[in-house]
């Protein structure tokens, strides 16, 4: 799954940074753009609990585009289904 904007775009320095509880930016351009920085923390947190992986590519004054992938369900993974 890709999700992507044609926004400000994320530094090379905060890139790595992005993924961290709490952090935002500091080149917001409106600090009053809502938000603590939890949610791609959280997206991380969850992704590789279920074995997969998010990646991020961004370019300033470009956009930004995060892509999430998860690995297909296996035999194991369907018998311990909860329901």
């Amino acid at each position: 799954m890709t999700v992507s904007d044609n926004g400000i775009g994320i530094s090379p320095e905060e890139q790595s940074k992005v993924f961290e509880k709490f952090y935002r930016s500091t080149h917001l351009p409106d600090k009053q753009i809502p938000g603590i920085g939890l949610g791609l923390s959280y997206v991380r947190q969850i992704v590789e609990a279920h074995q997969g992986s998010v990646s991020l590519q961004s370019k300033l004054g470009k956009g930004t585009r995060i892509t999430v992938s998860l690995p297909a369900a296996t035999d194991n993974m369907k018998s311990n289904r909860i329901e």
